[in-house]
């Protein structure tokens, strides 16, 4: 063997410098017919040979160093484009046999997957070569050459050294020696046909170099150190341009056979309970990225599932897997018996523990086998519930939760402590911005609680609740003088109030617009028809500052179908027992003599008000000098006409 490898040596170094034209061809294979393994291209070089080549990344062809001269360039093709390659041949070649180039090309590899560098080439395992041209010993040198690529398989039979220093077992041998074997062997002078590890996995392991066409061929190990020492200075040398199997990144290359199936088990804890007691599920999985267990989502790396059991019978739980290798499944049985009922059961929770007098204590029940519940002796949901207990008296108590069921009766109590209030009453202060306003300008009531810490449990602005620890109110004056503002906090430990006040001024109001003016603010349509009464107005009576405060500052405006009107002065408001009802007196501008006296005759209104809504400007004066929106009126005019406005909207007018 040793005398025969030497000849083939001198036989490829003759070759070499003689310059046979080479071929590469496969005897013993299948024509490939898809792309399955576009991968391995057909090379033309510098020198007038035709190599095998293999695409090994997006920009990276390998083939024979001995199919190109130093520096040189290959041109291949794939899927029809034509791509041009410099090629880099192993600094170990010819010295130390590493007959290995390496191709960089001047755009990407499209349309291809590159094979992936990597496997461990040993005797006794599966080869998959491929290579271009004649299907069967053609029995000439150089043989026939039909130009498909064909692929086949074979066996390693050996791993055998160059027989020179620095090659020891550099050579992959394929083949059987002699010359029987139905194995793929690359045709008499081949270049760079590929050897992959297995049958369907595209890792090259090595490259063909030599072979005697009837019985063995010689590969070149990328495995091995003279090997892998060049492909990775090729990558540092060409700004780490990818190599799959190498520096590969999974965009770009198929690295290896494909990813094991997911699997899973899944077993359940005990496998026979009674009813109302529980069965654990425990998921174990492999090569898994996702799973489930029954339906729900599970943790892909194993997960345990309790399953509370009701019904009787037997049950069985499914369980999926899924991973880059597939997806998979399992599942798990367990029986579920008659029991005795169980007894009912509760917890009862206090939050807080300690409060102080006056504040509320939140009882919580939770509750198990319950079909009734009491809390305190008060019927509470059996399925849970949560109640609010007011607190005064001080010291500890301790509630009490009742439950039954079909199992029987069961109780809990919780337990808190009341304390009698420490520490003063909280403090406040109020202020008004701005302080000195005109009628119809808009002033804001702040009101902060000053006390440390915070002990103010509500407060209110002039009887309106507003926020703590800051709160604001927003009001619109429609008289002129001094305002005072009464802040008002409470708390566990008592109460206080605080004071600010402003100043109202008219101003001088608009001076088109006389005094005693009537200055419609509120106004609608009558919805009776057969009233004369064509529109009820709400307003206000206009006054500057040179006159003094008037008693009477609200009117009714009447506007008849003919455009004449009336004014009716507002006297008196009487509140109703409906808080949005006020009856209104209405002087008609008429006196009536009753006995010997002068009597002002009056009408009657009623006047329905929204009190949730405060009045921007006008409205009906309401307590602590709030003003509340007027929504509709109903009475009668001074000379008897019935009005009925059912909407009363904001009107424009100023003064």
């Amino acid at each position: 063997m040793e005398w025969g490898f030497r000849f083939y040596q001198f036989f490829l170094w003759s070759s070499l410098a003689f310059g046979h034209a080479r071929t590469p061809l496969l005897i013993n294979g299948t024509v490939v017919t898809d792309n399955s393994w576009n991968m391995v291209v057909n090379i033309a070089s510098s020198k007038p040979d035709n190599c095998t080549g293999t695409v090994v990344g997006p920009r990276v062809v390998i083939a024979n160093a001995s199919c190109f001269m130093s520096d040189s360039t290959a041109t291949f093709s794939v899927n029809g484009t034509s791509y041009t390659a410099k090629m880099t041949l192993s600094p170990s070649y010819p010295a130390q046999l590493d007959d290995i180039a390496l191709g960089l090309t001047n755009q990407d590899i499209t349309g291809v997957v590159p094979a992936s560098i990597g496997g461990t080439a040993s005797t006794g395992i599966g080869i998959t070569m491929l290579g271009y041209g004649c299907s069967q010993d053609p029995g000439s040198n150089p043989p026939s050459f039909d130009g498909k690529l064909r692929v086949g398989s074979t066996t390693v039979t050996g791993i055998v050294s160059g027989g020179v220093a620095g090659t020891d077992n550099i050579y992959m041998v394929t083949g059987n020696g002699t010359g029987t074997s139905n194995s793929a062997l690359i045709c008499f002078r081949d270049d760079g046909g590929p050897a992959f590890i297995g049958t369907g996995a595209k890792q090259l392991v090595a490259i063909n170099t030599v072979g005697d066409r009837k019985t063995e061929n010689y590969s070149v190990r990328l495995d091995i150190p003279v090997s892998t020492t060049f492909i990775q200075k090729f990558i540092s040398d060409n700004n780490g341009v990818e190599i799959c199997g190498i520096n590969g990144t999974p965009a770009h290359c198929q690295n290896g056979p494909p990813p094991p199936p997911s699997t899973c088990s899944l077993t359940a804890n005990p496998t026979t309970v009674q009813s109302g007691q529980s069965v654990t599920l425990t998921l174990a999985t492999q090569n898994a990225t996702s799973a489930t267990i029954n339906g729900s989502p599970a943790n892909a790396a194993g997960d345990t599932k309790v399953i509370t059991t009701s019904a009787t019978g037997s049950f069985t739980v499914p369980a999926t897997v899924n991973g880059p290798g597939g997806p998979g499944n399992c599942s798990a049985t367990y029986t579920v018996t008659s029991g005795p009922a169980q007894a009912a059961t509760c917890a009862l929770a206090a939050s807080p523990t300690q409060v102080q007098s006056g504040q509320n204590v939140t009882l919580t029940l939770t509750t198990q086998n319950a079909t009734s519940a009491t809390i305190n002796g008060a019927p509470a949901n059996a399925a849970g519930d949560t109640k609010v207990i007011p607190t005064s008296a001080t010291g500890v108590f301790t509630p009490q939760a009742n439950v039954n069921g079909p199992g029987g009766p069961g109780s809990c109590s919780a337990t808190y402590t009341v304390t009698s209030p420490s520490g003063n009453a909280p403090t406040c202060t109020v202020s008004a911005t701005p302080q000195d306003v005109v009628i119809g300008q808009q002033v804001t009531l702040a009101l902060s609680v000053t006390s440390a810490p915070l002990t103010a449990t509500s407060a209110t602005i002039n009887g309106v609740a507003v926020a703590i620890p800051q709160g604001t109110e927003v009001v619109t004056p429609t008289d002129k003088g001094d305002v005072s503002v009464k802040g008002f906090v409470l708390g566990p430990n008592g109460s206080s109030n605080c004071y600010a006040w402003y100043h109202v001024d008219d101003n001088g109001g608009n001076p088109n617009v006389p005094n005693f003016a009537v200055i419609e603010q509120y106004c609608g349509s009558n919805t009776a028809t057969s009233s004369k009464v064509q529109q009820v107005c709400i307003g206000v009576v206009k006054r500057d500052s040179t006159l003094g405060d008037l008693r009477i500052n609200q009117a009714v405006q009447i506007t008849y179908n003919d455009g004449t009107g009336e004014v009716m002065p507002l006297l008196d408001q009487i509140a109703t027992p409906t808080p949005t009802q006020f009856d209104l007196k209405l002087f008609a501008n008429i006196i009536v003599v009753a006995d010997t006296y002068q009597v002002l005759d009056m009408r009657d209104a009623t006047l329905t008000t929204d009190t949730s809504t405060k009045a921007v400007k006008g409205g009906i004066s309401g307590p602590n000098g709030t003003y509340t929106v007027p929504t509709s009126i109903q009475g009668r005019s001074a000379t008897g006409e019935f009005f009925n406005v059912t909407q009363l909207n904001a009107v424009g007018t100023t003064f």
